[in-house]
């Protein structure tokens, strides 16, 4: 795991306040079916991941229940976003 799944997993881990603190985390669980995400968690995901990362999704061509389907379908859509910046 490099240092930027790290970092999504961080930020998983800080939302999902429910998982014990010794659950593994990996790519290849689900955020609904294996981590008890509901549909107000992955709105709290969501805007914890955009804070985090400095992003801002497009609620018109972001397909959520792709994205926020597995920890792997979230890094790996993360990893194409550059982040925003808003100038003063």
């Amino acid at each position: 795991m490099n240092s930027f799944e790290k970092r999504v997993c961080n930020t998983i881990r800080a939302t999902a306040d429910w998982l014990p603190s010794d659950q593994i985390i990996t790519d290849r669980h689900s955020l609904r079916k294996d981590l008890g995400f509901d549909s107000l968690a992955i709105v709290h995901l969501q805007v914890a991941i955009e804070d985090e990362f400095e992003i801002r999704f497009d609620p018109v061509s972001t397909d959520f229940i792709t994205v926020f389907e597995t920890v792997g379908s979230l890094s790996n859509f993360l990893s194409t976003i550059k982040p925003t910046k808003e100038i003063l």
